[in-house]
């Protein structure tokens, strides 16, 4: 019996001390990452009171979670963040994102996500100046966030070109047929701040790689307000888009445009142009149509007019060349036009036609700073109101407003093509106050003169 106690006391023993070999093995393997750390700790000097290895670990981890909220408050609170989502969104309309998972994976962080089923872009583009103290991009998501509220999601960027932005919306099925609608009202609600809102709306998609499709279309949309004018909203519908030749202009009518400045018959030229341009609005002609026939009209003038003629227009062709609506191309025509017809008509002639005595009377004097209707009724021989009633019936346009376009067409010369101070262009086309200038100049150009003059300066280059 002695023998077997003595055994089993012996195995005891040997058990007892693997045992406790294995624990202090394994308790030091466990150890040596604890300690590293320890080291480490030692290394960042950090501001701690505590010794051992535990408390050490902790301090670390609390400092690498504070540090780690910091940098996200960093991000949250710069340009980066800003720059993340545009350069998100720029992926999206390009076609890049394959699906709306993949998308909101990546917008997770950006506060970017897409939830409802129909996707579709629209182009805007801003003429104007706010006189409110906050950005253009503040401005711009108050005005879309009251528009696009209920059942929708909302996301924009600015473009390169200056002014213009891409806005990406995503809706429920039982707002698909108000896009349009609540882009008027959106454009109303920038008319309020004296900003002037062109909107060009693409299709709507149920893919999200539509987004693609429907930005080219809105931006095509957008393009044709050199038809339409500033301040549309134009959806994009395919048939306005189609290349046929229904829409082109007969070549034997531009032919007939250019005989007629040959022979001096301006009047003539002047008439069949403005069958052009009805032709161009009833067809609804496309932008790039749209600006190659006028682009041909001012080539016939540049090309057949005589010398003496040519010189005399050159500044206003050159604007005809450069217009941006249909509206302001139509306003230099017929400054051209006007001129041409009165350096040929006869003077007994013009006796007999006192809408064209009133129309030459008016560009001969409009640049006086003292030229006012009066003026006009006085050497016509006519009563004020009789004469502003005369010619608003046989043009259709209000008289003071014509004579303001006048200046302000004036005006958009000088800036281009003279170093001319504001208030000496003021009073070069018949403005005493400069204010009064520069109010009537954005009223009708929806941006301010020294706007004016630096775009088309940066457009020369």
């Amino acid at each position: 019996m002695s023998v077997i106690r003595m055994l089993l006391l012996t195995v005891t023993a040997i058990a007892a001390a693997v045992s406790i070999f294995t624990i202090w093995y394994y308790m030091r393997l466990n150890y040596l990452p604890l300690k590293k750390i320890k080291i480490l700790t030692d290394k960042l000097e950090l501001q701690y009171t505590e010794k051992d290895e535990i408390d050490s670990l902790n301090h670390v981890l609390d400092y690498l979670s504070g540090q780690s909220r910091y940098q996200i408050d960093i991000l949250k609170n710069s340009k980066l963040l800003s720059s993340l989502k545009n350069s998100l969104l720029f992926s999206l309309i390009k076609g890049h994102v394959s699906s709306v998972q993949e998308f909101n994976k990546d917008g997770a962080s950006l506060n970017l996500k897409l939830t409802w089923p129909n996707y579709q872009v629209l182009m805007i583009q801003l003429r104007g100046i706010l006189t409110e103290n906050h950005t253009v991009a503040d401005w711009l998501e108050r005005l879309l966030s009251s528009a696009f509220s209920d059942q929708y999601e909302v996301y924009f960027r600015e473009l390169f070109e200056e002014n213009q932005y891409v806005v990406i919306l995503a809706m429920d099925d039982g707002v698909c047929g108000e896009s349009e609608t609540r882009c008027r009202n959106l454009r109303d609600m920038a008319l309020e701040d004296d900003m002037s809102m062109t909107i060009g709306i693409g299709r709507i998609y149920r893919e999200i790689k539509g987004y693609q499709s429907s930005c080219l279309e809105a931006d095509l949309a957008l393009h044709n307000s050199f038809v339409l004018g500033h301040g549309s909203v134009i959806t994009y519908r395919e048939e306005n888009f189609i290349d046929t030749p229904l829409l082109l202009y007969p070549s034997e009518n531009l032919n007939s445009l250019r005989m007629s400045i040959r022979c001096g018959d301006y009047e003539n030229f002047r008439q069949q142009a403005e069958t052009v341009f009805t032709h161009i609005t009833e067809q609804k002609m496309n932008a790039d149509y749209a600006k190659n026939l006028c682009n041909s009209i001012t080539g016939i003038l540049t090309n057949e007019l005589p010398p003496e003629a040519l010189h005399q227009s050159t500044n206003t062709l050159l604007l005809m060349y450069h217009a941006d609506t249909l509206n302001s191309y139509r306003l230099y025509f017929n400054q051209v036009t006007q001129d041409l017809i009165s350096s040929v008509m006869p003077e007994e002639e013009q006796n007999t036609d006192l809408l064209t005595q009133i129309q030459q009377y008016i560009m001969q004097n409009y640049d006086d700073c003292n030229f006012s209707a009066q003026k006009i009724a006085d050497a016509m021989n006519i009563n004020s109101s009789y004469l502003s009633q005369f010619f608003k019936s046989h043009t259709g346009e209000n008289l003071n407003n014509y004579i303001a376009n006048l200046r302000i067409a004036k005006a958009k010369r000088l800036l281009v093509s003279t170093n001319l101070s504001l208030p000496a262009i003021a009073e070069e086309v018949g403005y005493y106050n400069q204010n009064s200038f520069i109010r009537r100049f954005k009223q009708i150009t929806g941006m301010t003169p020294g706007t004016y003059r630096k775009k088309k300066s940066a457009d020369s280059f």
